[in-house]
């Protein structure tokens, strides 16, 4: 619950963000992992943290083939960022 009321309040924390995001997957709760990883995108300015989080999340949902899209598509708008390559290998 700390963790929820902490992104609630400032859904540009990357860090409570990534913390909540991971605990939703483990737990199964993979559509309120995705409004909270789509709320923190659209607020953030860490656009790679946020790409990495969103293929996290699709990931977890199976959609394995739209996670590696997804951080491709990251790889040639944010070029050179570890975090998107690492995700993407």
């Amino acid at each position: 619950s700390l963790l929820d009321k902490l992104v609630k309040k400032y859904p540009e924390r990357t860090w409570a963000v990534t913390q909540y995001a991971k605990l939703l997957i483990q737990i199964d709760q993979l559509d309120r992992a995705q409004e909270v990883v789509a709320r923190h995108r659209e607020v953030t300015t860490n656009l790679a943290e946020a790409y990495v989080l969103e293929a996290m999340v699709l990931r977890a949902q199976g959609k394995k083939v739209e996670a590696l899209q997804l951080l491709t598509k990251a790889d040639q708008r944010l070029p050179g960022v570890a975090a998107i390559q690492y995700n993407a290998g």
